[in-house]
């Protein structure tokens, strides 16, 4: 359906709107739980407890994070925590809700 590229990672957008990424995953850029590269796509993961999201409707990914558009219009973000607005500056291997009031002291 759709195709989201940086310099180190690509993610794909399913027609069933699921999103798959590979390449350079350190800070968890990849979305499924884990630290690590992937030279095939990846299902993002939709871990209990964490997220309630089923599918995406648009991605994005960049440097060291990956976002996302969940099928509720809820944004949400993975990877390196200093580059995210979820209100926190840790790293974050799955996705987690964008906090639209955090900012940066």
């Amino acid at each position: 359906k759709s195709m989201a590229v940086s310099r180190t990672r690509i993610c794909i957008l399913s027609f069933e709107d699921k999103a798959y990424c590979m390449g350079v995953g350190f800070n968890g850029e990849i979305g499924d739980g884990l630290v690590h590269n992937s030279p095939t796509g990846v299902f993002v993961a939709v871990l209990p407890g964490i997220s309630n999201v089923e599918s995406f409707s648009d991605l994005a990914t960049g440097e060291a994070t990956t976002a996302g558009i969940s099928d509720k219009g809820v944004p949400y973000g993975w990877g390196a925590g200093r580059f995210l607005g979820i209100g926190t500056r840790s790293n974050q291997f799955c996705h987690n809700e964008v906090n639209s009031n955090y900012h940066e002291s």
